[in-house]
Parts: C-alpha cells; structure tokens; sequence
C-alpha cells in the first residue's frame, strides 16, 4: 500500500507541476527579484488516514486551463498515462474546485476489516 501511495502521490503533484498554475502566494510583499519571470505560489499535498480505514491523498493547486482526465496515449507515447494509472491503483479518485483553486484527490484502502469488524489488519 505504501508504494501505492508513492507512487500515487507522485502522479498527483507531477501533473499539478507540469499542467496547473500554483496557488497565489499567501504573503502578497513577497516579489521575485525585477525581470524574474517566476511565478511564486504554493502546491498543498496532504494526506489523512479516515476511520474507514481509507488513505486520502491530496494535490491541491491553482488549476489549469482544462480538467484532470485520464488520457489515451499511444503506445510509443513517452506519458499522459498517470491518471490511469491512478485510477488503477486507488479505491477512487476525483477532482473537487473551488474558486481559485483545484484538488486531485485519491483514496486507497490502507486496512482491511477482518470478520468481526473490530479488529483491523494491515492490508
């Protein structure tokens, strides 16, 4: 489950990195040096264990032109597999926005319920 969730995780933020603009920097003096074309901003990842016994994680950034799908890449083509990738390996995922803002989020069962319903086992 853990490389999983690596693995996931990874998918997640190199997509926010390479498609999405970040979030707006949070400190509105904080300015690159004059002719830096950079733009400063924030990708929030975050990850909880739910009672359900479910790990979500988390990308959230400042959203792209389009919205996160899974692709259908040709075979000699060198990416755009992540999302089903993603979609593979995790119980569900899914996309929530918000203004200014977009999350990917995905969630993977991290313990399964053994019979009796109390006890709980590492999957």
């Amino acid at each position: 489950m853990i490389d999983d969730a690596v693995l996931i995780l990874s998918e997640l933020l190199s997509n926010s990195c390479r498609h999405a603009r970040p979030l707006p920097a949070d400190d509105p003096d904080a300015a690159d040096e004059p002719g830096d074309d950079a733009e400063i901003g924030t990708v929030l990842v975050s990850w909880r264990m739910r009672a359900d016994g479910l790990l979500t994680l988390e990308v959230t950034d400042g959203g792209a032109t389009t919205r996160p799908v899974p692709a259908s890449p040709s075979v000699t083509a060198h990416g755009g597999r992540g999302l089903s990738i993603v979609g593979k390996l995790a119980k569900d995922w899914g996309v929530r926005h918000a203004p200014g803002q977009v999350t990917v989020w995905a969630d993977l069962p991290a313990f399964e319920q053994v019979a009796g319903g109390r006890e709980r086992r590492s999957a």
